[in-house]
């Protein structure tokens, strides 16, 4: 499941260095790029596998959503890149006792699932956005993992490049899973960077963001 939701509907951002990604995001139109059971579509038009995508990880937001029956969900994020100190913590977000939780298949489940939200680029319309939310575990370790990576580099003006891709698993009880692939496949440089500066050690140009 993929939801994109504006910024005033989630805890207030402190402050913003890009004034600009922060206007588009509160009032602009946001395109979801979803992920279906091996299928990526923005809208109802399929994306083809092996699409690449400008991934903007530097606007990387974490949180919580709350699905409500006939209703708008409910959505508390932070941006990653404020800090771990400004994002939403799940005790301050209500729903704690179990009891009341609803019960599927025999155990309550936590009404906040966690979500992260990647806007991505095409490489060959870069400034058109699209937002990828990430819910199932499938989807957060792959978002997750391209943190990683990010991470470990020398990244200093550069942001990955991805592509997009699937890959699947048997489960013994919901039998074959898809999950969401993210391979990073180059790097996109968006600033001036030192000559002695590496976008990324070689190794981590064929790191795949596994499921």
């Amino acid at each position: 499941m993929n939801q994109i939701v504006k910024m005033k509907d989630h805890l207030p951002a402190t402050e913003c260095d890009d004034p600009w990604s922060e206007i588009a995001t509160a009032e602009g139109n946001q395109t979801i790029l979803k992920y279906e059971k091996g299928v990526w579509f923005v809208t109802t038009a399929e994306v083809p596998i092996g699409t690449k995508y400008i991934a903007f990880i530097d606007e990387l937001a974490s949180g919580f959503i709350k699905f409500n029956d006939g209703e708008a969900p409910e959505v508390h994020l932070g941006k990653v890149k404020f800090g771990k100190d400004k994002l939403p913590k799940r005790h301050d977000l209500g729903d704690i006792d179990q009891a009341d939780w609803p019960v599927i298949d025999g155990k309550p489940q936590d009404p906040w699932k966690a979500v992260m939200q990647l806007p991505l680029s095409p490489v060959d319309r870069i400034g058109e956005l699209v937002v990828f939310s990430a819910i199932s575990s499938g989807a957060r370790s792959a978002v997750a993992n391209l943190c990683g990576i990010y991470s470990r580099s020398p990244r200093n003006g550069y942001l990955p490049i991805i592509e997009l891709g699937t890959s699947s698993y048997k489960h013994k009880k919901f039998g074959t899973v898809h999950v969401p692939v993210l391979k990073l496949v180059s790097w996109h440089q968006t600033a001036p960077v030192l000559e002695s500066e590496d976008p990324a050690p070689a190794g981590d140009m064929d790191d795949s963001i596994p499921f």
